[in-house]
């Protein structure tokens, strides 16, 4: 996994946690074998982390939404990437 500094060198705290925490999913998996997502990824940390506060615009939630698509985190976003996430 990369670090998120790497992309976000002002990163907070919570930027981190964010970051590690998308990197357990299955998709990091897929995400680490192609480096052109990682950036993608950070944007994904970047936009949730400024959509958290109580008076964050709307519309940060539609970039939020689009990014997970993206990232293939929604099942709309697993479908868009052509991927399935096996039951254990």
């Amino acid at each position: 996994m990369p670090a998120v500094t790497d992309f976000l060198p002002a990163a907070s705290s919570r930027h981190e946690a964010v970051w590690a925490q998308l990197w357990t999913t299955p998709q990091a998996c897929a995400w680490s074998m192609e480096s052109w997502r990682w950036p993608i990824v950070a944007d994904l940390v970047k936009y949730t982390v400024r959509s958290e506060p109580d008076d964050a615009p709307a519309s940060l939630g539609t970039v939020v939404r689009q990014l997970r698509d993206d990232c293939g985190l929604s099942k709309a976003g697993l479908v868009q990437n052509g991927w399935a996430i096996a039951v254990d």
